[in-house]
């Protein structure tokens, strides 16, 4: 029964099948049909020989539906066209004119605030991409500005803000840059965001000390505690006029730390958070409450005579640069004299965004710095406070440039 009702079916369907109007899945299963069935095979060979002759208003029927079914495959192509069209409107507006939002890892900021005004000079530090727009949000005296960027060649850019009430804060692409009337440094306020509340959780503890580059000042090293004192052992010492400021940051940013013990080849310091009240006139552990007070503690020991002004050289590498073992060294001459070296592996020296990071603290002075990587020395460049240079590979060496 369902055999002959297929048969019926089919021969129904040759006429609109001769002229293109069935279809594909029905064209599939007629051409099945016809493969088993003689007689429609022998049906569809006499319609082709003798062509069926439609009645006029059935061929102006048949005429009218491949039109409509011409125009709307036309339709159809037009649509995915224009869906493309749009969105590849929206991605090229997105990517170049909106641009997408940037941590201040990747931007050099200096930001001015008054009482009721911002103003933000800003540049991308990452390789081919520019500052495109500031979007600002404020409430209740706390001011956020999101950084956006674009591709394009590095260009420094300035923003400013109005806003109508009294400013308290303000925060630049997720970092705090000033607080309660004190501008806040960005090293300072990336460790406050890893402050820890006790000495004994290790792994913060860890992360901490990696955050403050302690690897860069002494070496490989371990920690170890007794109750609340943080026993840090080194093969290499750290220098005196490290002592005092690393130590404030970490009795300041880790709350319960009583004192702070810094042990190498038999020798030992050990600063309590008592010492630094004294020397400071103030009481430290406030730093661990409020970013403002830490950075007024740091800016207060970095004023004194004994403590020396902090250095930071920036270095963008180039793409071709394999980041593996290669032993880099940092010297820092004054006068053609070295003051100060620091090294390590390049894959330890680099953060995510390729770019070596080194800090010195120094009396101020007219230095020089020079790479030495695997025994390939740059030439010597100015080291200012904050210095940014290029690094690459070259047929007669390694090269430091502006």
């Amino acid at each position: 029964m369902e055999e002959n009702k297929l048969h019926t079916l089919v021969n129904d369907l040759l006429p609109d099948y001769i002229e293109g109007l069935t279809s594909p899945e029905t064209n599939r299963i007629i051409e099945e049909h016809l493969a088993m069935c003689p007689s429609c095979r022998e049906t569809l060979e006499r319609m082709k020989e003798k062509p069926f002759v439609l009645e006029p208003d059935e061929k102006v029927e048949i005429d009218y539906l491949k039109t409509v079914r011409k125009q709307n495959r036309h339709r159809i192509w037009i649509t995915i066209c224009l869906v493309l069209l749009i969105v590849a409107g929206c991605f090229g507006t997105y990517i170049f004119l909106i641009g997408t939002k940037t941590p201040a890892a990747l931007l050099d900021l200096d930001t001015t605030v008054g009482p009721d005004h911002v103003s933000l000079e800003v540049e991308c530090i990452e390789k081919g991409r520019k500052v495109s727009r500031v979007s600002w949000h404020e409430q209740g005296g706390r001011i956020e500005a999101q950084v956006y960027t674009v591709p394009g060649n590095e260009e420094r850019k300035t923003f400013s803000y109005e806003s109508d009430s009294l400013i308290e804060n303000v925060e630049v692409a997720g970092q705090v840059v000033w607080e309660d009337g004190k501008d806040i440094p960005t090293e300072l306020s990336v460790l406050y965001e890893n402050k820890v509340e006790y000495v004994g959780n290790v792994s913060k503890v860890s992360r901490l000390l990696e955050k403050m580059d302690v690897s860069g000042l002494i070496g490989s090293y371990t920690f170890a505690l007794d109750d609340t004192r943080l026993i840090i052992d080194s093969a290499r010492p750290l220098d005196d006029a490290y002592v005092d400021r690393e130590s404030l940051l970490i009795l300041s940013l880790i709350e319960n730390a009583s004192s702070v013990t810094w042990k190498s080849q038999g020798k030992e310091e050990t600063v309590t958070t008592e010492r630094m009240d004294d020397l400071l006139n103030t009481e430290i552990k406030e730093g661990y409450r409020s970013l403002a007070a830490f950075a007024g503690n740091v800016g207060r020991l970095e004023q004194s005579e004994e403590i020396w002004s902090m250095y930071v050289l920036d270095v963008q590498m180039e793409d071709n640069i394999p980041a593996g073992q290669q032993v880099v060294s940092f010297i820092v001459r004054e006068n053609g004299r070295t003051i100060e070296e620091q090294s390590g592996y390049i894959k330890d020296r680099m953060d995510g965004d390729g770019r070596l990071s080194q800090r010195f603290y120094l009396k101020s002075g007219q230095y020089t710095i020079q790479l030495v990587i695997d025994g390939e020395a740059t030439e010597e460049m100015p080291l200012n406070i904050h210095t940014k240079y290029g690094l690459e590979k070259t047929e007669n060496g390694w090269r430091l440039e502006k």
